[in-house]
């Protein structure tokens, strides 16, 4: 049951999948998302809390060339804590067709997550 006086980003952090060590948190909205897609993309959209005060990071480098996102990192400013929308981008034409989810890992301090999209 929600509570009444629950608002705003306070509801959202009750439904993540939330990841501790022993000093910080580290949530996302699902470990697995499935994408919509357009003519050109398959696209997903994911958000990402913590308190770490160094961030998160998704390591470039680990993606395939045909996967991009909106944000690759994020380091707060004032150890504020924010929630951060993520949009994931599969090129459609450089896609394999037989592959029909893409992992990405996120890393914040000792803590990594992993997210699925799938690909409808």
């Amino acid at each position: 049951e929600i509570m009444p006086s629950l608002v705003g980003s306070e509801m959202c952090i009750r439904d993540r999948d939330i990841t501790t060590d022993n000093h910080y948190y580290f949530g996302v909205t699902a470990a697995t998302v499935l994408a919509s897609e357009n003519d050109n993309y398959y696209f997903a959209k994911f958000s990402v809390t913590g308190n770490n005060p160094a961030g998160w990071k998704i390591v470039k480098e680990d993606l395939p060339a045909y996967v991009t996102t909106s944000m690759y990192e994020f380091v707060p400013t004032n150890n504020i804590e924010e929630v951060n929308s993520v949009w994931v981008y599969i090129n459609k034409s450089k896609h394999n067709t037989l592959i029909t989810s893409e992992d990405i890992s996120i890393y914040s301090g000792n803590i990594r997550k992993k997210i699925t999209i799938e690909i409808p």
